[in-house]
C-alpha cells in the first residue's frame, strides 16, 4: 500500500471521528457541557491539518497525472469537509445571536393596545382581558377622531386666514394698477408738452434765421449805399 493509500485511510478515519466529536457537542443539552465536549474534537483537528498538508504534497510528486488529480481531488474534498465541522462546531460554542426584527410604531402602538392578546389577540386568556383590549382600542380611536378634528379646525382657520390676505393682496394690486393707469396718463401729457414746446423752439429758431437773414441784407445795403456814395 503506498503514503497516499494509507494516508487516505488515516484521514478518512479521521474525519469519522471528527464527526462523531462534533455530534457528542451536539447532542449536549446545555452550553456548559458542549464547551466541555469541544476541547476533545481540538487535537483531532489538529490532526488532519497535518495529514492534509502531507497528502497535498504527496499529491504533487505523483508521476501519473490522472492519479496526481484523483489525490488532489480527494484533498478537496477532505478540506472541505473539515472546514464545515470546525464551523458547525463554532456555531455550537458559540451560537449567534437572533436579533428580533424592529416593530413598527404602528406594530408596537397595536401591541400595548391589545395588552395580553398580543397583536393577533391569540393571548387571551379571559373575557375580562378581552373587554379590556377592547375598551383600549375603543379610547384610542376617540383620540384618534379628535385629533382629526382638531387638525380640520386648524386646517379650516389657516384657510379663512389665507383668503383674508388674498383678498388684501387683491385690493392692493387693483389700487397699484389704478395708480398705474393714472401714471401713464400723466406720461402722455408730459409727452405732448414737450412735442408742443419743440415745435415752439422750432418756430423760435426759424424766426431767428429770418430776422438775422434781414439784419444782414440791410447791413449789406448801408455798405454798399456808402461804398456808393463814396465813388460817385
Amino acid at each position: 500500500m503506498s503514503d497516499l493509500q494509507i494516508l487516505d485511510d488515516e484521514i478518512s478515519q479521521a474525519l469519522t471521528l471528527l464527526q462523531q466529536q462534533l455530534q457528542n457537542v451536539i447532542n449536549a443539552p446545555t452550553l456548559p457541557e458542549k464547551k466541555k465536549l469541544e476541547p476533545e474534537a481540538r487535537p483531532t483537528i489538529k490532526n488532519l491539518k497535518s495529514q492534509l498538508t502531507a497528502l497535498r504534497s504527496e499529491a504533487r510528486r505523483v508521476p501519473d497525472p490522472t492519479q496526481k488529480s484523483v489525490y488532489e481531488n480527494k484533498h478537496k474534498a477532505f478540506d472541505a469537509k473539515l472546514k464545515e465541522i470546525e464551523k458547525e462546531l463554532r456555531n455550537q460554542i458559540y451560537p449567534a445571536k437572533k436579533v428580533a426584527p424592529k416593530k413598527s410604531f404602528s406594530e408596537k402602538h397595536m401591541d400595548e393596545l391589545m395588552g395580553e392578546g398580543g397583536a393577533d389577540g391569540a393571548g387571551f386568556q379571559n373575557h375580562t382581558q378581552v373587554l379590556d383590549a377592547g375598551i383600549r382600542v375603543n379610547k384610542d380611536a376617540l383620540e384618534s377622531l379628535r385629533r382629526s378634528e382638531r387638525l380640520a379646525a386648524t386646517a379650516e382657520e389657516t384657510g379663512r386666514e389665507t383668503i383674508v390676505t388674498l383678498q388684501k393682496q387683491t385690493e392692493l394690486l387693483y389700487r397699484v394698477d389704478a395708480e398705474l393707469e393714472n401714471l401713464q396718463g400723466n406720461l402722455d401729457r408730459a409727452a405732448r408738452d414737450v412735442k408742443w414746446f419743440a415745435r415752439q423752439l422750432a418756430g423760435d429758431k426759424c424766426f431767428l434765421a429770418i430776422f438775422a437773414i434781414v439784419i444782414f441784407g440791410l447791413v449789406g445795403l448801408v455798405f454798399y449805399a456808402m461804398y456808393k456814395k463814396k465813388k460817385g
